[in-house]
């Protein structure tokens, strides 16, 4: 159970640093999948 603890504390450090970008990328892919779709 020590790595999923580990790995949701690097999620959420991860998160944290790239907030921004990682919401427009996630917007920009959905968008470009409906797009190709």
């Amino acid at each position: 159970m020590a790595d999923a603890g580990a790995q949701g504390a690097r999620v959420v450090d991860f998160v944290e640093l790239l907030k921004p970008r990682v919401m427009s990328l996630v917007v920009f892919t959905g968008l470009a999948g409906l797009v190709v779709a």
